[in-house]
C-alpha cells in the first residue's frame, strides 16, 4: 500500500478533526467525542465525561495551534486512513504517575494511541505511523520511547495502543508485563 505520512501540523489541523469526526466508533462510542484528549488533561475523570466532544475538537484544535499536540496521519491516495499520538511524555499528564519509574532519560517520547480507519486495519498502517515517530524522535534528539501496549484479543479494534509485537519489531523492549498490558521502552541513543 503506497502511503504518505504527515507530521501534525495546522495545515491539516482540519483534516484531523474530520477524520476523527466521521469514524465509526460503535465498538466503543465514548471514543468519539475525545479527538485523543484525554491523555492530555489533568481534569478528573467526572469532569472528564462530563466534557463534550466539541469542547475536546475545540481543545485538539487549539493544541495543534499552539503546537503542544503531535502525532502523524497516514494518508492512501489523499484520504486520511490513521492518526498516531506521538509526543514528549511530559505532554500527557494522566500518565504521570504510571510512566514515573520508567522514564531513564529527560528527552523521552510516548506513543498513547493509534487509530486506523476500519476499512484500512491489518494493513501495516499503524507500523508505518510508529516507524515515522520513532524516526522523528530521533531526528529531534530524543534518548528513549514508551509505549503500553495491550492485547484484547476479544475486541482486537479496542486495542488503541497497538500490539507488542509491532512495537518489537521496531527494537521496543518489554519493561514489565502484567494483566495483559506491556510496558516497552526503545532506547535511541546507546
Amino acid at each position: 500500500m503506497n502511503l504518505t505520512i504527515e507530521a501534525l501540523n495546522p495545515n491539516n489541523a482540519q483534516t484531523y478533526v474530520d477524520y476523527l469526526d466521521h469514524l465509526d466508533f460503535h465498538h466503543a462510542p465514548d471514543w468519539a467525542g475525545c479527538f485523543c484528549r484525554f491523555y492530555h488533561t489533568t481534569c478528573t475523570n467526572q469532569e472528564w465525561e462530563k466534557r463534550t466532544g466539541n469542547q475536546n475538537k475545540a481543545d485538539a484544535l487549539q493544541a495543534i495551534s499552539n503546537g503542544s499536540m503531535k502525532g502523524y496521519l497516514a494518508f492512501h491516495e489523499g484520504q486520511c486512513v490513521g492518526w498516531i499520538n506521538a509526543n514528549a511524555v511530559q505532554s500527557y499528564p494522566r500518565l504521570t504517575d504510571f510512566v514515573k519509574p520508567y522514564i531513564n532519560a529527560p528527552q523521552t517520547g510516548c506513543i498513547v494511541c493509534f487509530v486506523i480507519h476500519p476499512a484500512y486495519r491489518r494493513q501495516g498502517i499503524a507500523s508505518a505511523l510508529l516507524s515515522a515517530a520513532v524516526d522523528d524522535f530521533k531526528q529531534n534528539g530524543f534518548d528513549a520511547i514508551l509505549a503500553y501496549p495491550f492485547e484484547n484479543k476479544d475486541e482486537p479494534e479496542k486495542a488503541y495502543r497497538g500490539s507488542s509485537t509491532m512495537y518489537t519489531n521496531l527494537g521496543f523492549e518489554v519493561l514489565e508485563a502484567r494483566n495483559g498490558m506491556a510496558v516497552m521502552r526503545k532506547e535511541l541513543k546507546q
